[in-house]
């Protein structure tokens, strides 16, 4: 089974929607270009939530599906109860997955939150963001 993954980190700026959404453009337009067979996941920091236009764009634009939700898993947010001063209040943080030559999705479980609580010896976040983790299931195949 093949497997390509494409990571990126789109600007952080605020208000900088039309510049995310043009550098979304170039990512699905060269996802889009990718002809092989087998399995596509883009991820990386989108700096923007899973409704926002620019994400949204890529979606539509690609068919790609949000691999997260996909997996079981909530729009993530942070739970009010894990809030503290460093870290955004969102995530940011996505994977996505593109269907096949045939319009099929492989399946996704255990989708979650990490990364969303200090390290406990010297109290630090990891990331400015939590991350999100999800398990892809790939097809087994049976040696004869």
């Amino acid at each position: 089974q093949k497997l390509m993954v494409g990571n990126v980190h789109l600007t952080h700026l605020d208000g900088a929607t039309e510049l995310r959404s043009k550098q979304i453009e170039v990512v699905a337009d060269e996802m889009l270009k990718l002809n092989t067979t087998g399995i596509k996941l883009l991820g990386g920091d989108m700096n923007a939530e899973i409704d926002s236009p620019e994400l949204r764009l890529l979606t539509t634009r690609t068919k790609a599906s949000d691999t997260y939700i996909r997996g079981g898993g909530k729009i993530p947010k942070l739970p009010s109860d894990e809030w503290n001063d460093f870290q955004l209040k969102r995530a940011v943080d996505h994977i996505f997955v593109f269907p096949d030559e045939h319009g099929v999705y492989p399946p996704f479980y255990n989708s979650r939150l990490e990364l969303n609580r200090p390290e406990k010896i010297i109290g630090l976040y990891a990331s400015d963001h939590p991350a999100i983790t999800t398990t892809l299931v790939l097809p087994s195949y049976h040696h004869e």
